[in-house]
Parts: C-alpha cells; structure tokens; sequence
C-alpha cells in the first residue's frame, strides 16, 4: 500500500510538472506573438510617420518644388488661336491688405497636373493654348511658408477649338486665391488692363 501511494504521489508530481511546464510553455508561446506584435508596432510606426506629403497640392497643380521669377513685359502682345486649340487667359486681380501694402503675390497656374507659368502682382496675366476637352486648372500661391502656399483655387472647364477662355485668379489675405472663369467681355477689359507675365522656372540649387 505504502508503495502504491508513493507511487500516485510520484505520478500527480509528474503530472504537476507537466501541467507547469505546458502552462510555461503557452505562456512562453503568447509572449512570443505579443513581443512579435510589439516589434511589428515598433518598426512599422515610423515608416508611416515618415511617409513624405504628396507632392502636389492637388492632382490639377504643379509639383511643390518647383519655384518660378515673373519679370513683367512692358509691352502686351496678343495670341492668335490655332484652329485645332483654344486659348487661354489667367489674370491676377489683388487687394492690398493695408493702405501701403506693395507686395506682388506670386501665383502659380497649374493645368491638368502641370505648372503652365505664374501671374505676379495685380493686374498681371499669362496666356496659353489647350487642346480640346476637359482641363482642370489650379491657382495656388506661390510661397516659402507652407500654410501660405495652401492657398489656392481650382476649376475646370471645356475647351473647344479656336475659342478664347478667360480665367480670374483673385487674391485676398483673408480669403486667399480663389480662382473662377469669367465672360469673355470681363475677360478683354482686364486684359487690356493687364500686363503680361513672363515666367521661368528657378534653377535648383544642387546639394
């Protein structure tokens, strides 16, 4: 009897050990996926927080870095339109913020993805030719301080052979650039009014 029982003793004894060294073990088994799913936290975490913005402001705009100097022409040439295109207009009208306020706010005009030139300053304006179709348009300001340069107007419009389109981008320090289509009468009074932009893209600095 006194063997019998030590011998269930050994047993429970073993059987205990075997319980404690599963219960180890599925232990041992859930840190592993916790620590696994730490890690996986750890280092997927900073690839999205360095992620880098998009580099439009929207799909119509241009690229972010690319910068553009405006000189002013001092005489204003007229366009003939292709048969097969339309011909475009983008004038800049501004408000100062302050009586002595002489700034020349420099305005971007992007179509369909691509910088097209730059307006700078009131009463400035650039022309251009499309095809025929849909266009997207984007007036964004041009700027070194990034909540300025979110500042911009969109619209889009239809584009029909040897026709003329006129475009107003307006700039004020409240409501910043709101960028709409005009009637071609408002159109050829501003342009008469206007002088024409020349714009070039800066040159980037090499690293």
């Amino acid at each position: 009897m006194v063997s019998a029982f030590a011998s269930q003793g050994m047993l429970d004894v073993f059987f205990d050990l075997m319980a404690t060294r599963i219960a180890v073990c599925r232990i041992a088994w859930n840190m592993k996926y916790l620590v696994c799913a730490v890690l996986v936290v750890l280092f997927v975490s900073p690839i999205f927080a360095q992620t880098p913005p998009p580099d439009r402001l929207q799909p119509s705009c241009g690229k972010k870095d690319i910068q553009f100097e405006v000189q002013i022409a001092k005489t204003r040439t007229d366009t003939n339109v292709a048969p097969d295109k339309a011909q475009v207009y983008v004038v800049e009208t501004s408000e100062r913020a302050f009586l002595t306020d002489m700034r020349k706010i420099t305005i971007r005009i992007g179509l369909d993805g691509e910088w097209v030139g730059a307006v700078k300053g009131n009463h400035t304006y650039i022309s251009f030719p499309v095809t025929s179709g849909e266009h997207h348009l984007c007036a964004e300001r041009q700027s070194v301080q990034a909540s300025m340069a979110r500042q911009a107007g969109f619209t889009s419009f239809t584009a029909q052979p040897g026709k003329r389109f006129y475009l107003r981008a307006q700039f004020t320090e409240h409501s910043g650039v709101n960028l709409e289509p005009i009637d071609r009468d408002e159109g050829q009074f501003l342009i008469l009014s206007s002088r024409l932009a020349i714009p070039r893209p800066k040159k980037r600095e090499r690293a």
